[in-house]
């Protein structure tokens, strides 16, 4: 059930909640045991903190990245 873009839709459904309450600065911790985590976030633009630790300094580049 991968690749069907539904993780992305949700991230920047998410990404315009926070954006819409003026927070820009969004951090997650990767799960290293899901398949996928770390590339993934990754492709949506955000930077590695350290091994466990994303963030996205504007989270708008998610939203701007819609298509």
């Amino acid at each position: 059930m991968r690749r069907r873009g539904l993780a992305t839709h949700l991230l920047r459904l998410l990404a315009g909640w926070f954006d819409q309450r003026g927070i820009r600065r969004v951090c997650v911790n990767a799960n290293l045991d899901s398949p996928g985590a770390v590339s993934f976030y990754v492709a949506n633009h955000a930077a590695s903190l350290n091994r466990y630790w994303y963030v996205w300094e504007d989270i708008r580049s998610v939203v701007a990245a819609e298509g």
